[in-house]
Protein backbone atom coordinates (compact mmCIF):
# COMPACT_ATOMS: atom_id res chain seq x y z
CA UNK A 1 0.00 0.00 0.00
CA UNK A 2 2.41 2.86 0.87
CA UNK A 3 4.27 1.33 -2.43
CA UNK A 4 1.96 2.26 -4.38
CA UNK A 5 1.42 5.70 -2.40
CA UNK A 6 5.30 6.46 -3.42
CA UNK A 7 5.02 5.30 -6.82
CA UNK A 8 1.90 7.57 -7.51
CA UNK A 9 3.36 10.53 -5.84
CA UNK A 10 6.86 10.36 -8.00
CA UNK A 11 4.27 10.28 -10.73
CA UNK A 12 2.68 14.08 -9.55
CA UNK A 13 6.21 15.20 -8.99
CA UNK A 14 7.13 14.76 -12.35
CA UNK A 15 3.69 15.33 -13.95
CA UNK A 16 3.87 19.07 -12.33
CA UNK A 17 7.82 19.58 -13.06
CA UNK A 18 6.51 19.21 -16.76
CA UNK A 19 3.79 21.60 -16.52
CA UNK A 20 6.17 24.12 -15.22
CA UNK A 21 8.69 23.27 -17.66
CA UNK A 22 6.14 23.72 -20.59
CA UNK A 23 4.96 26.94 -18.80
CA UNK A 24 8.79 28.39 -18.90
CA UNK A 25 8.85 27.21 -22.39
CA UNK A 26 5.80 29.13 -23.45
CA UNK A 27 6.65 31.94 -21.98
CA UNK A 28 10.18 32.46 -23.20
CA UNK A 29 8.89 31.79 -26.30
CA UNK A 30 5.57 34.34 -26.56
CA UNK A 31 8.35 36.85 -25.57
CA UNK A 32 10.91 35.90 -28.04
CA UNK A 33 9.13 34.28 -30.78
CA UNK A 34 9.70 30.96 -32.68
CA UNK A 35 12.22 30.16 -34.82
CA UNK A 36 12.58 34.10 -36.17
CA UNK A 37 13.75 36.21 -33.55
CA UNK A 38 17.70 36.82 -33.72
CA UNK A 39 19.10 37.81 -30.31
CA UNK A 40 21.44 41.41 -30.03
CA UNK A 41 24.16 40.54 -28.21
CA UNK A 42 27.70 42.64 -27.05
CA UNK A 43 28.96 39.36 -25.97
CA UNK A 44 29.80 36.12 -28.50
CA UNK A 45 26.00 35.24 -29.15
CA UNK A 46 23.52 36.59 -31.56
CA UNK A 47 24.26 39.04 -33.97
CA UNK A 48 28.14 40.44 -34.37
CA UNK A 49 29.74 42.55 -36.44
CA UNK A 50 33.79 41.22 -36.86
CA UNK A 51 36.73 42.53 -37.55
CA UNK A 52 39.61 41.92 -36.13
CA UNK A 53 43.31 42.37 -37.26
CA UNK A 54 46.72 41.15 -35.98
CA UNK A 55 50.29 42.00 -37.50
CA UNK A 56 53.66 40.54 -36.98
CA UNK A 57 57.04 40.82 -37.61
CA UNK A 58 57.75 38.75 -41.41
CA UNK A 59 61.94 38.22 -40.03
CA UNK A 60 59.66 36.66 -36.46
CA UNK A 61 58.44 33.74 -39.03
CA UNK A 62 59.19 30.88 -40.92
CA UNK A 63 56.28 28.89 -41.14
CA UNK A 64 52.55 29.66 -41.14
CA UNK A 65 49.17 27.63 -39.99
CA UNK A 66 46.27 28.57 -41.30
CA UNK A 67 42.64 26.36 -41.16
CA UNK A 68 39.45 27.58 -41.06
CA UNK A 69 36.01 25.76 -41.64
CA UNK A 70 33.65 27.22 -43.99
CA UNK A 71 35.37 31.09 -44.15
CA UNK A 72 37.20 31.75 -47.46
CA UNK A 73 40.58 32.55 -47.24
CA UNK A 74 42.39 34.91 -49.41
CA UNK A 75 46.35 35.07 -49.25
CA UNK A 76 47.89 38.35 -50.57
CA UNK A 77 51.37 39.58 -51.57
CA UNK A 78 52.02 42.81 -50.17
CA UNK A 79 55.56 45.20 -49.99
CA UNK A 80 55.80 45.88 -46.35
CA UNK A 81 57.68 43.73 -43.86
CA UNK A 82 54.37 42.89 -42.03
CA UNK A 83 52.23 39.81 -42.07
CA UNK A 84 48.69 40.67 -41.22
CA UNK A 85 45.54 38.82 -40.06
CA UNK A 86 42.35 40.34 -41.33
CA UNK A 87 38.97 38.48 -39.88
CA UNK A 88 36.00 39.99 -40.92
CA UNK A 89 32.62 40.11 -42.00
CA UNK A 90 29.42 39.68 -40.05
CA UNK A 91 27.24 36.50 -38.05
CA UNK A 92 24.00 36.63 -37.45
CA UNK A 93 22.92 33.46 -35.40
CA UNK A 94 19.57 32.84 -32.63
CA UNK A 95 19.52 32.84 -28.96
CA UNK A 96 22.40 29.88 -28.06
CA UNK A 97 24.15 30.53 -31.39
CA UNK A 98 27.21 31.31 -30.45
CA UNK A 99 30.19 33.47 -33.17
CA UNK A 100 33.28 31.43 -34.46
CA UNK A 101 36.26 32.48 -32.19
CA UNK A 102 39.57 33.09 -33.80
CA UNK A 103 42.96 32.28 -32.09
CA UNK A 104 46.51 34.23 -33.75
CA UNK A 105 49.96 33.53 -32.14
CA UNK A 106 53.28 32.88 -32.64
CA UNK A 107 54.62 29.67 -31.32
CA UNK A 108 58.13 30.21 -31.48
CA UNK A 109 58.87 30.72 -35.30
CA UNK A 110 55.33 29.34 -36.62
CA UNK A 111 52.23 31.51 -36.81
CA UNK A 112 48.90 30.12 -35.84
CA UNK A 113 45.62 31.00 -37.23
CA UNK A 114 42.73 29.01 -36.17
CA UNK A 115 38.79 29.66 -36.22
CA UNK A 116 37.20 27.83 -33.76
CA UNK A 117 33.21 26.77 -33.54
CA UNK A 118 31.53 26.34 -30.10
CA UNK A 119 29.07 23.62 -29.91
CA UNK A 120 25.95 25.57 -29.84
CA UNK A 121 22.76 24.77 -27.85
CA UNK A 122 18.95 26.07 -28.11
CA UNK A 123 15.48 25.68 -27.73
CA UNK A 124 14.11 25.39 -31.51
CA UNK A 125 15.17 26.42 -34.33
CA UNK A 126 18.70 27.03 -34.75
CA UNK A 127 19.62 28.96 -37.83
CA UNK A 128 22.67 31.23 -38.73
CA UNK A 129 23.59 33.59 -41.39
CA UNK A 130 27.13 34.26 -41.77
CA UNK A 131 29.92 35.58 -44.19
CA UNK A 132 33.27 35.82 -43.16
CA UNK A 133 36.58 36.27 -44.51
CA UNK A 134 39.83 35.74 -43.68
CA UNK A 135 42.35 38.04 -45.46
CA UNK A 136 46.36 37.02 -45.14
CA UNK A 137 48.42 39.75 -46.14
CA UNK A 138 52.22 38.11 -46.86
CA UNK A 139 55.12 40.19 -47.95
CA UNK A 140 56.59 39.51 -51.48
CA UNK A 141 59.85 38.87 -50.01
CA UNK A 142 59.01 36.26 -47.52
CA UNK A 143 60.68 32.69 -48.02
CA UNK A 144 59.14 30.24 -45.22
CA UNK A 145 56.07 27.75 -45.76
CA UNK A 146 52.89 28.30 -45.64
CA UNK A 147 49.51 25.61 -44.70
CA UNK A 148 46.33 26.37 -45.24
CA UNK A 149 43.30 24.35 -44.18
CA UNK A 150 39.46 24.68 -44.79
CA UNK A 151 36.18 22.40 -44.40
CA UNK A 152 34.65 23.82 -47.28
CA UNK A 153 35.63 27.78 -47.47
CA UNK A 154 37.64 29.08 -50.79
CA UNK A 155 41.37 29.82 -51.04
CA UNK A 156 42.57 32.21 -53.36
CA UNK A 157 47.29 32.97 -53.49
CA UNK A 158 48.71 35.01 -55.55
CA UNK A 159 51.88 36.19 -57.12
CA UNK A 160 54.04 34.49 -53.35
CA UNK A 161 56.74 32.10 -53.20
CA UNK A 162 57.17 29.58 -50.42
CA UNK A 163 59.71 26.80 -49.71
CA UNK A 164 56.47 24.59 -49.03
CA UNK A 165 53.05 25.22 -49.95
CA UNK A 166 50.64 22.43 -48.49
CA UNK A 167 46.43 23.13 -48.94
CA UNK A 168 43.86 20.21 -47.39
CA UNK A 169 40.34 20.62 -47.89
CA UNK A 170 37.76 18.66 -47.76
CA UNK A 171 34.95 20.54 -50.67
CA UNK A 172 37.16 23.98 -50.96
CA UNK A 173 38.61 24.79 -54.00
CA UNK A 174 41.55 26.37 -54.86
CA UNK A 175 42.45 29.04 -57.04
CA UNK A 176 46.22 30.22 -57.15
CA UNK A 177 48.35 32.00 -60.03
CA UNK A 178 51.60 33.13 -59.82
CA UNK A 179 52.69 30.44 -57.40
CA UNK A 180 56.61 29.60 -56.62
CA UNK A 181 57.44 27.22 -54.31
CA UNK A 182 59.99 23.52 -53.80
CA UNK A 183 56.84 21.35 -52.98
CA UNK A 184 53.46 22.09 -53.00
CA UNK A 185 50.57 19.23 -51.36
CA UNK A 186 47.50 19.55 -51.92
CA UNK A 187 45.15 17.19 -50.29
CA UNK A 188 41.20 17.27 -50.69
CA UNK A 189 38.06 15.18 -50.94
CA UNK A 190 35.84 16.77 -53.47
CA UNK A 191 37.38 20.45 -53.97
CA UNK A 192 38.83 21.37 -57.12
CA UNK A 193 42.08 23.04 -57.77
CA UNK A 194 42.83 25.75 -60.58
CA UNK A 195 46.68 26.83 -60.69
CA UNK A 196 47.87 29.58 -63.18
CA UNK A 197 51.27 30.04 -63.53
CA UNK A 198 53.14 27.12 -61.46
CA UNK A 199 56.80 26.43 -60.61
CA UNK A 200 58.03 23.50 -58.69
CA UNK A 201 57.43 20.15 -57.62
CA UNK A 202 53.86 18.94 -56.66
CA UNK A 203 52.01 16.77 -55.09
CA UNK A 204 48.04 16.21 -55.73
CA UNK A 205 45.96 13.79 -53.29
CA UNK A 206 41.90 13.82 -54.05
CA UNK A 207 38.57 11.27 -54.20
CA UNK A 208 36.71 13.30 -57.16
CA UNK A 209 37.66 16.83 -57.09
CA UNK A 210 40.11 18.06 -60.36
CA UNK A 211 43.24 19.59 -60.90
CA UNK A 212 43.35 21.80 -63.67
CA UNK A 213 47.02 23.56 -63.86
CA UNK A 214 48.51 25.90 -66.73
CA UNK A 215 51.56 27.05 -67.19
CA UNK A 216 53.45 24.61 -65.35
CA UNK A 217 57.17 24.69 -64.49
CA UNK A 218 57.71 21.44 -63.23
CA UNK A 219 61.60 22.16 -61.57
CA UNK A 220 60.58 19.00 -59.18
CA UNK A 221 58.49 15.57 -59.41
CA UNK A 222 54.65 15.71 -59.70
CA UNK A 223 52.71 12.62 -57.83
CA UNK A 224 48.51 12.24 -58.57
CA UNK A 225 46.69 10.30 -56.62
CA UNK A 226 43.20 9.93 -57.86
CA UNK A 227 39.95 8.21 -57.98
CA UNK A 228 37.75 9.73 -60.11
CA UNK A 229 38.86 13.24 -60.58
CA UNK A 230 39.93 14.65 -63.81
CA UNK A 231 43.75 15.80 -64.31
CA UNK A 232 44.23 18.67 -66.62
CA UNK A 233 48.21 20.24 -66.76
CA UNK A 234 49.80 22.54 -69.42
CA UNK A 235 53.75 22.18 -68.72
CA UNK A 236 55.70 25.33 -69.97
CA UNK A 237 58.82 23.01 -69.52
CA UNK A 238 59.41 20.02 -68.07
CA UNK A 239 62.56 19.08 -65.85
CA UNK A 240 60.81 16.10 -63.57
CA UNK A 241 59.32 12.86 -63.83
CA UNK A 242 55.05 12.33 -63.55
CA UNK A 243 53.69 9.68 -61.60
CA UNK A 244 49.67 8.84 -61.26
CA UNK A 245 47.40 6.81 -60.07
CA UNK A 246 43.83 7.05 -60.99
CA UNK A 247 40.80 4.52 -60.84
CA UNK A 248 38.40 6.16 -63.08
CA UNK A 249 39.80 9.81 -63.57
CA UNK A 250 41.32 11.01 -66.93
CA UNK A 251 45.13 11.98 -67.19
CA UNK A 252 45.68 15.03 -69.88
CA UNK A 253 49.29 16.46 -70.36
CA UNK A 254 50.35 18.94 -72.42
CA UNK A 255 54.02 18.88 -72.92
CA UNK A 256 56.31 21.39 -75.35
CA UNK A 257 56.59 20.55 -78.74
CA UNK A 258 60.66 19.58 -77.95
CA UNK A 259 59.76 17.17 -74.79
CA UNK A 260 61.38 14.42 -74.65
CA UNK A 261 60.58 11.52 -71.96
CA UNK A 262 60.07 8.00 -71.54
CA UNK A 263 56.16 6.83 -70.92
CA UNK A 264 54.86 3.77 -69.17
CA UNK A 265 50.95 3.32 -68.92
CA UNK A 266 49.25 0.70 -67.38
CA UNK A 267 45.47 -0.19 -67.39
CA UNK A 268 42.30 -2.26 -67.22
CA UNK A 269 40.35 -0.92 -69.69
CA UNK A 270 42.15 2.92 -70.15
CA UNK A 271 43.07 4.06 -73.71
CA UNK A 272 46.02 5.94 -74.45
CA UNK A 273 46.77 8.66 -76.76
CA UNK A 274 49.29 10.77 -77.78
CA UNK A 275 50.60 12.84 -81.00
CA UNK A 276 54.05 12.80 -80.12
CA UNK A 277 56.23 10.63 -82.80
CA UNK A 278 57.05 7.74 -80.07
CA UNK A 279 59.79 4.59 -80.13
CA UNK A 280 57.53 1.79 -78.37
CA UNK A 281 59.02 -0.66 -77.25
CA UNK A 282 55.38 -2.72 -76.09
CA UNK A 283 52.05 -1.70 -76.84
CA UNK A 284 48.88 -3.45 -75.95
CA UNK A 285 45.40 -3.38 -74.99
CA UNK A 286 46.96 -2.92 -71.15
CA UNK A 287 50.32 -1.95 -71.46
CA UNK A 288 52.55 0.86 -73.21
CA UNK A 289 56.22 1.11 -72.82
CA UNK A 290 57.32 3.98 -74.98
CA UNK A 291 60.18 7.15 -75.68
CA UNK A 292 59.76 10.04 -77.06
CA UNK A 293 63.21 11.73 -78.63
CA UNK A 294 65.49 10.26 -76.75
CA UNK A 295 63.75 9.90 -73.83
CA UNK A 296 64.38 11.67 -70.54
CA UNK A 297 61.48 12.61 -67.47
CA UNK A 298 59.76 9.50 -66.95
CA UNK A 299 55.96 9.53 -67.39
CA UNK A 300 54.59 6.43 -65.46
CA UNK A 301 50.39 5.88 -65.21
CA UNK A 302 48.50 3.63 -63.59
CA UNK A 303 44.80 3.13 -64.11
CA UNK A 304 41.87 1.03 -63.64
CA UNK A 305 39.63 2.63 -66.39
CA UNK A 306 40.86 6.31 -66.65
CA UNK A 307 42.69 7.19 -70.00
CA UNK A 308 46.03 9.00 -70.31
CA UNK A 309 46.45 11.52 -73.25
CA UNK A 310 49.63 13.22 -73.87
CA UNK A 311 49.47 16.30 -76.35
CA UNK A 312 51.86 18.61 -77.77
CA UNK A 313 50.92 22.39 -76.36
Amino acid sequence: MNRNFDVRKIVLWLFGIMIVSFLIAGSIMSVKGVGSVFVKSAGKTGNQDINIEKEFNAADIKDMSISTSSTNINVIPVDTNAVKVHYHGYFRGMAGKTAPELEVGLNGSRLVVREKHKVNISIGFNFTNQELKLDLYVPKSYAGSLELGTSSGDVNVDGLSFDRFNFSSSSGNLHAASLNTKNAELNTSSGDFTVKGFSGGLRFNSSSGKLDASDVDLTGNMSVNTSSGDINVDFSKLAGNINSNTSSGEVKLRLPENAEFDVQFDTSSGDFETNFPLTQNIKNRHEVRAKAGNGGSNITAHSSSGDLQIFKR
